[in-house]
């Protein structure tokens, strides 16, 4: 059941990104570098403030 669940995890990301890969190319075009560090900063900001508040 485990790997049932994977596979359909991994389905599901291979065609967001699929769909996503055009639009994800010309805007990196037109917006540069800010795209992927804002990226950055969403996924790892969370994180990182958690592990702060846990070790403090």
């Amino acid at each position: 059941m485990q790997i049932l669940k994977d596979l359909g995890l991994a389905v599901f990301v291979a065609c967001v990104g699929w769909s996503a890969g055009p639009d994800a190319i010309s805007l990196s075009r037109e917006h540069g570098a800010v795209l992927p560090l804002i990226g950055l900063a969403v996924s790892l900001g969370p994180a990182c403030l958690s592990l702060v508040a846990k070790c403090a």
